[in-house]
Parts: C-alpha cells; sequence; structure tokens
C-alpha cells in the first residue's frame, strides 16, 4: 500500500512539473521505452501517437518545446491546443518529421488554436490526407499543417507537404498554414519564411490555398479592428501540380511584404487576393517559373491601395514538350501537371503510327508518374495502344473546374457591382513576364499584364514576351468608371513597345504619347486615328528601297517563326500580320495584329 501511494506521489509531482508555464522540455521518439525527464540528455518519450499528444496537451504556456530526430506522431487539435508563447523547434525538416493519424474529424490540423507569440522551426509537417477517415468510399477531411490566430507568430524552416480538402459544404477550403488575426483584436508581426511547401495530397483532383496570412477588416478603416498587421512571407519555395492552387495568400493585411519567393512547376495563382481590404503591400523579386498564374489581385466589393509590385519574374506555363509517344503512353520532357480527365491537344508530333493524334482533342485517362500520360479520343475510352511519336508539345485545354483556368501573367482588377472599389495607387514595374518554353515563343494564349479599374497608377519598365493571341497589356474600365493610368518605357524583348490596349484590343491612343515610334530593326510605328501604321523599311536588312514586297503562305509562319523566307516576305492569316526579319539565312517572322495596320 506504502508503494502505491509514494508511485502516485511521485506521477503527480512529474505532472505537475511537466504542465507549468515558463518551462523548457525536449523530446524524443525513443528506441529504449524509457518515459524520460524531459531533459536534453534525457527526453521526454515522445514515440506513439498517445504519448506526442499526452506530452502537448499538458504543456503549458511560454514552454519551449525541442523535438529530437525522428517520426513523431499525432491527432493534432483533436488532442491538444497550441498555447502562447509555445516555441515548439526540431532537429531540421526532414529530420524531424510529424505525421498527422487519422483524427475522426473533418477538421484535422496539426498545430491549431489562439495564442500569441507563437514559433514553429525547422520541421516536416505530414499533413496525412491520405490518413483520414473514410465515408462512401472518400476521404472526408480538412487536412492542414497550421491554424493559429494572434499575434507575434513565426514559421520558419519548415517542409509542408499532403495537406487537402475535398472543399465541398461539408469540408470547406484548405489552408495549409494559415496564421492570421482572431476577431476583434489585432494580429500583428506574422512572419512565415525558408519553408517548403512540397505539394497537396496526390489524390486531389483540383487545388485550394496553400498559405494564407489575413486578418478580415470589414473596410479600409485604420481605426478598424481585426487588421493583420506587419504580414511577411519571404524566400518559401512552392511546387505543386494542381490546377486552381491559390500559394500566398495575404489578405486584409496593413503593410506587407511578398518577396524573394520561389514558385515551380505550380498550376495556379502564386501570390492570390480575393477577400478583405489590402493596403500598403510589396510584391518584389519573385520568381515563378511555369506557372498557370503568377499575380492574381481581385478587388471586388473591397479596397486595394498603395501596391508595389516589382522585379518579378513570370514565366507562364504554355504547354509541355513532349520526349515520346510509345504504345499510347506520353512522356513529357519535364514534370507535367495534367490529371485525369483533363482535354488536351497535340502539336507538331511526328507521327509514326497510329490514329489516336487525329482528333482536335483527347482526354487524359491515366497519370503513372509526373511525367508520362496515357489518354484517349473520347471522355471515358481507352487509348490507342498502336500510337508512336516522337516531338511536339501537349497543350491543356480544360483545368477541371477550376475558377480562374487561362494562363495569366499579372492581373489586377475590380469586379464593379453598384460600388465599385477602384484599386488605387499602383506600381507595377520592371517585371519580366514570358512563356516558359526555351525559345520564348507563346504556344499557348495567355495574358501579360491586365488591369481593370486602376487609378492614379503607373505600369512601367515591363517587359512581356508575345502573349499569343491575347494582348500582352490590357487596360479596361468597369461601366461608367474611368481609369487614370500612366503607361510607359514597357517593351517587347526584341525592342518593340508595349502597347496599351482596351477591352477590344484596340490600341489606347492616350497610351502611345509617351512611347518611342521605333519599334525595332526595320519596322516603324506611326499614330493615326487609334489606330497604328506598321513599316517594313527593307533598307534596313540592305536589300533595296521597296517596303513589304511579296505576300507568302501564311501557313509556315504562322506556326514556325523560323520558318524560311527571304527580306521583304509577309504573310497574312486571321488577324494577324506577319514580317519577315530574318536575312535570307537566318529566318525570324514578327507577328503584329492586322487591326493595327
Amino acid at each position: 500500500m506504502m508503494r502505491t501511494v509514494i508511485y502516485l506521489l511521485v506521477l503527480t509531482v512529474f505532472t505537475a512539473t511537466y504542465a507549468c508555464a515558463d518551462a523548457e522540455f525536449y523530446l524524443s521518439a525513443r528506441a529504449d521505452g524509457k518515459d524520460g525527464a524531459g531533459t536534453a540528455v534525457d527526453p521526454f518519450n515522445a514515440g506513439s501517437q498517445q504519448q506526442f499528444d499526452t506530452l502537448f496537451a499538458g504543456f503549458g504556456p511560454n514552454t519551449v518545446i525541442h523535438l529530437g530526430p525522428g517520426t513523431y506522431h499525432t491527432q493534432g487539435k483533436a488532442r491538444f491546443s497550441v498555447q502562447a508563447g509555445w516555441k515548439i523547434r526540431g532537429a531540421g525538416y526532414e529530420v524531424t518529421r510529424i505525421v498527422q493519424d487519422r483524427t475522426g474529424k473533418i477538421g484535422c490540423t496539426v498545430f491549431a488554436g489562439r495564442a500569441d507569440g507563437v514559433e514553429i522551426e525547422d520541421l516536416s509537417v505530414d499533413c496525412g490526407f491520405q490518413n483520414q477517415q473514410l465515408v462512401n468510399g472518400k476521404i472526408k477531411a480538412n487536412a492542414s499543417a497550421i491554424g493559429i490566430g494572434g499575434s507575434h507568430i513565426a514559421v520558419r524552416r519548415c517542409l509542408f507537404k499532403n495537406y487537402g480538402s475535398p472543399y465541398d459544404q461539408d469540408t470547406g477550403e484548405n489552408f495549409a498554414v494559415f496564421i492570421g488575426s482572431p476577431d476583434p483584436a489585432n494580429g500583428e508581426n506574422l512572419v512565415v519564411e525558408d519553408c517548403i511547401f512540397a505539394g497537396m495530397s496526390p489524390l486531389l483532383a483540383g487545388g485550394q490555398s496553400v498559405l494564407t496570412i489575413a486578418g478580415g477588416p470589414p473596410a479600409n478603416n485604420l481605426t478598424a479592428g481585426n487588421w493583420a498587421r506587419g504580414t511577411i512571407a519571404r524566400r518559401n519555395y512552392f511546387t505543386g501540380y494542381h490546377y486552381g492552387c491559390h500559394g500566398i495568400t495575404m489578405s486584409g493585411s496593413q503593410g506587407g511584404v511578398i518577396e524573394d519567393n520561389v514558385f515551380e512547376h505550380f498550376m495556379g495563382a502564386c501570390v492570390y487576393q480575393d477577400t478583405w481590404p489590402m493596403r500598403d503591400i510589396v510584391v518584389q523579386n519573385n520568381i515563378m517559373s511555369d506557372v498557370n498564374q503568377g499575380i492574381r489581385l481581385a478587388g471586388d466589393w473591397l479596397d486595394m491601395n498603395d501596391f508595389q509590385i516589382r522585379n518579378n519574374i513570370i514565366l507562364v506555363n504554355d504547354g509541355y514538350d513532349l520526349k515520346s509517344i510509345v504504345n499510347g503512353v506520353a512522356t513529357t520532357a519535364i514534370p507535367h501537371s495534367l490529371v485525369v480527365g483533363n482535354r488536351i491537344r497535340f502539336h507538331q508530333l511526328h507521327v509514326t503510327s497510329g490514329t489516336g493524334f487525329a482528333s482536335d482533342s483527347a482526354t487524359v485517362t491515366s497519370v503513372p508518374d509526373r511525367t508520362s500520360f496515357t489518354y484517349s479520343l473520347t471522355p471515358g475510352g481507352k487509348s490507342d495502344s498502336m500510337d508512336n511519336a516522337t516531338g511536339g508539345f501537349v497543350q491543356a485545354l480544360d483545368y477541371q473546374g477550376c475558377m480562374c483556368p487561362a494562363p495569366e501573367a499579372l492581373v489586377v482588377f475590380t469586379g464593379g457591382g453598384k460600388e465599385p472599389h477602384p484599386p488605387t495607387n499602383f506600381i507595377i514595374e520592371r517585371n519580366i513576364i514570358k512563356p516558359y518554353s526555351s525559345d520564348d515563343t507563346c504556344r499557348v494564349p495567355s495574358s501579360g499584364i491586365s488591369v481593370c479599374g486602376l487609378r492614379r497608377s503607373q505600369i512601367v519598365d515591363n517587359m512581356v514576351a508575345d502573349s499569343g493571341n491575347h494582348a500582352d497589356l490590357v487596360v479596361t474600365s468597369p461601366k461608367g468608371f474611368t481609369s487614370t493610368i500612366v503607361c510607359r518605357d514597357n517593351y517587347h524583348p526584341d525592342g518593340t513597345p508595349l502597347l496599351p490596349r482596351d477591352g477590344k484590343r484596340e490600341i489606347i491612343p492616350s497610351g502611345l504619347l509617351d512611347l518611342p515610334l521605333d519599334a525595332g530593326k526595320g519596322i516603324t510605328l506611326t499614330p493615326a486615328n487609334g489606330r497604328v501604321r506598321i513599316d517594313l523599311d527593307i533598307n534596313a536588312h540592305g536589300v533595296g528601297a521597296n517596303r513589304m514586297s511579296r505576300q507568302v503562305d501564311a501557313t509556315g509562319p504562322a506556326h514556325d517563326h523560323l520558318f524560311p523566307g527571304k527580306p521583304g516576305d509577309y504573310a497574312m492569316q486571321g488577324d494577324n500580320l506577319y514580317l519577315y526579319m530574318g536575312d535570307g539565312t537566318a529566318h525570324l517572322w514578327k507577328r503584329l495584329l492586322m487591326g493595327d495596320y
């Protein structure tokens, strides 16, 4: 009896010790089975899900929690809540690994709560979407890594993967990491940096949000509560194959910086906004390589003020080069983002056998890995195993019901409604926008810079490569509203000026005022009645005094900008005029809109 009393007394003292606030403890996935004392030399044993969750449920506020190397399992917020002042520190991502087990809940987040002063550093989180509950054979859960409201929150040097949600009326939208302002207090000093977002669960067909730093002020009022102030997302890396992703969403924020982030093979909007006012934001020095959308800011019925969007490199997805098609299995040169059900179209194939390429489009039937896929000519059909080809590329024609499917580089707009809230005081400068293809040729129509409803703003010194059949720089206004934008010193890579156009793709005359009219080698632009006269001076090529002298078959230059020709050649096809810019040996064609001529 006495031995039992002593044991209970020791257990009570132990529990009180590790549950107290203002403490520091060490945890390990111990192999020896011992409980440990929570010190650096004798860490607590957190080797099982129950041990891990019991320990975290007992820690009080203002506790430093060290997680040693190893794999830990947890049910996250189903078993504990993050407390104010927690400092959770691992031994490095993919050294300290946390896996979220099945929670039995729809909302399942590893670290969640309302708490100030939280830091989470140097660990990996597998959000475990694939581990969650099944309903009628389908996963019914919203799996994420971090969801914390408060001030002075930092997430650093972490890796996140396997997050996601079916995004139905029960599960809602997924945020792999969310830190923000809990209503009605202000959320200040919110930082996510040096993290890797390695992708949503491969079980998902479409994408959702990844990193969100947000408040929720009801209006653009500096005295109103619930702003997220001092928000920073920098030096993070994002990759993912799901269309419709929102990479960094910084909503309801006053004073924010999104800088030095890298997005690669990211089929969504790298930087996105559509909720709550935004003001005093810098988006700079980000690299967005092979992305479906670069920066998409939507100001429907809310305010966006005082933005600088500068020095970003945006390489828009323009289809996938094919290594080969063998027995109906297509292999791409780089990882692709296609999913089962995507409609696709093949281009410029060298067909060696089979008939599966004759259709105007095909449907993806399987994706064995990220560099291969199979297809059929009809939805639900079977692929032709006799199809063989080399070269060419494949273009996606749809994006599985995503809200914003078209490839776009930089888009800022206000929706309208009865009282449009115009984005104001924007500077969009020194951005480079190109197709992802190695030769800078746009193979899939996309938009370069497109803005609607901006006031007191400038678009200056940007370089935009040819955007296919879409305009490269579009400036429009909602009905009954006039935009006030200065456009100057914007160019194509070959030195021709980038002229602003309206919603009908017609050049805006006022946009010509600050532009030099010498458009490059042998081409002169002359404004006339809201249009531009285009002259090609053959003297520039040293072959005589004639201007455009010989019309040729448009099929070649329309589909191959290196198609052979002679100085003075031109071609017309549809809405486009093709001018030969080569010297007879090195061939190059320049495409211009016929509507301007």
